[in-house]
Formats: structure tokens, sequence, C-alpha cells
């Protein structure tokens, strides 16, 4: 980069963060126009664009650095604006075209796979989601693109890929993201066993509710924990009146400490207070 051109870099940089967006994009334009053969200059400028919005004049610089020279970023960069616009098969070009500028780099793989996804090519965003593993095998973004298809396709393995992401990265959503997973294929029927699909779910929730919450997730993770507990006691209530050989008390009395507890955290929430009512009875029920 010449001298006219770092002066104009840095009179949009201050502008910028002054607040003066029309000046700082009349110095990147000019910026380019000092030297139209600078793919950092077009790249430069596509940043700034797509910080402010300007998405569509965002793509046109990438593609301007791009056509001077393919590079991974400003593939990347098109491809990522490309889809955020829902312009998924360009996306995919872009992302294909950032592979073969490096194919070692596992997000790459991934955003491919993303696209893929999409645009409904299911066995093609898996393959390119393994890629992305295979190259990182830390990735997290990879492992939860994966379980989202794996969840769509009502596979299995996406419990497996979602407890790798609670390994990796535990969190609240993380936790949820199990709990939804486990909870994928279950229909009316009551899975009452010890360490059975109902107290994996309830057992995901609670540690859910160990990382901080927005609160919607808060109200979320204590409104499953007791439908699961509601049912896993009514199950095993059921199940020991027609001869099964299982104590039901315990999973009784949980559910009504569980339920009560939620009254208090919720005072005046009606649902909450149902499930507390459906407790005492089924504890009365007990006749102790």
């Amino acid at each position: 980069m010449n001298d006219a051109g770092r002066a104009a870099l840095e009179r949009a940089k201050r502008a910028e963060e002054n607040g003066a967006i029309d000046e700082a994009a009349a110095a990147y334009d000019e910026l380019v126009a000092v030297d139209p053969t600078d793919l950092g200059a077009w790249s430069t400028r596509g940043l700034f664009l797509e910080r402010h919005g300007r998405f569509l004049d965002a793509i046109a610089s990438f593609r301007q650095s791009t056509s001077i020279k393919s590079t991974y970023c400003d593939h990347s960069n098109t491809g990522n604006l490309l889809h955020s616009l829902g312009r998924n098969d360009e996306a995919l070009g872009e992302y294909e075209a950032a592979i073969a500028c490096d194919p070692s780099q596992a997000q790459g793989w991934c955003n491919r796979g993303i696209a893929l996804l999409a645009l409904g090519r299911t066995d093609d965003a898996r393959t390119s989601f393994d890629r992305a593993i295979g190259f990182d095998d830390r990735l997290v973004n990879a492992y939860h693109c994966k379980a989202v298809l794996l969840q769509k396709l009502g596979d299995k393995g996406a419990i497996t890929t979602r407890r790798k992401i609670i390994e990796l990265a535990p969190s609240a959503a993380a936790y949820i993201d199990l709990a939804n997973a486990l909870r994928n294929g279950l229909g009316p029927q009551i899975l009452w066993e010890p360490g059975g699909i109902e107290e994996q779910i309830v057992d995901a929730v609670e540690r859910a509710l160990q990382y901080p919450c927005e609160h919607k997730q808060y109200i979320w993770s204590w409104a499953e924990k007791l439908v699961r507990l509601q049912r896993i006691a009514h199950g095993r209530q059921s199940a020991r009146r027609t001869g099964v050989p299982i104590e039901d008390a315990p999973a009784i009395e949980r559910y009504l400490a569980q339920a009560d507890t939620a009254v208090g955290l919720f005072p005046g929430d009606n649902w909450f207070a149902e499930k507390l009512g459906d407790a005492q009875l089924l504890n009365a029920s007990l006749g102790r």
C-alpha cells in the first residue's frame, strides 16, 4: 500500500471511530481507487461495509478482492454474507472456493456443510461436517451443526454429538439442546425406568440450571423438569400397581419437592401451581 492509500485508510478508521460513517465510506472508496489492484484494500472496505449492514456492497467488494487473487478469508466472507441473505447456491460456491484455497480449514468445511444443509443436501452436509471435525475435533460449531442435521433426520447419533458438545463447551444452552435431542422420538408412552430417557432429560435440565441462563431458558428448564418428573412419578405408581417390583414413593416425593420449589420461584403462575396440586394428590395416594 502506497502513502496515499495509507492516508486514506487512516482517515477512514478515524471517521468510523468518530461515527462519521459517510465520511469513512468515502475514504474507503478513495482507498480502493488509489490502487484498484490491492486486494487488501478491497477486503478491508468489504469488512467496513459489512459492519454497517451494506451487505450487497460488501459482497461486491469481497468479490473484487477475490477476482484479483483467491483467498480463503474473502471467499468465506462472501459466502457468509450470501448465506445470511438466503442465497445458498452462491454461498456454497464461495465456500468451495475458500476450501480450494486452504483445504485444511475446519471452519471452511463446516460453512460448506451449513450451505448444503440449507439446500437440503443432507448426505453431503453430513460428510462436510465430518471433514470439519476431522481437521479440528474441538470445533464446537461443527458438532452443533452435525447434531442439528442428525436431529432433523431422526438419527439417535444426535444425542452422542450433543454430549460431545457438552464435553467441549458446557453451558445452559448445550444441556438444553441435549434435553431436546433426548426428547426427539418420545411418544405418549411414559418411560419411567430408572436411568431411562425421562430421567436423562431431568438430569440435563438440572445441569442447565447450574449455568447462567436466559430468562426463557430458566423457565423452560423448570417446566421441562416438572413434566418429566410428573411422568416418571405417575409411571412408576402405575407400574407398581400392576405388579412391577419398583418403588414409586421416591419419585413421587421428588416430584412434590421440585414442584413446591417451582411454585416458590414462580409465584402466581397457574401452570406450576397445577403441577404442585397434582404432586400433592399423588403423594396423598401413598397413604402415609
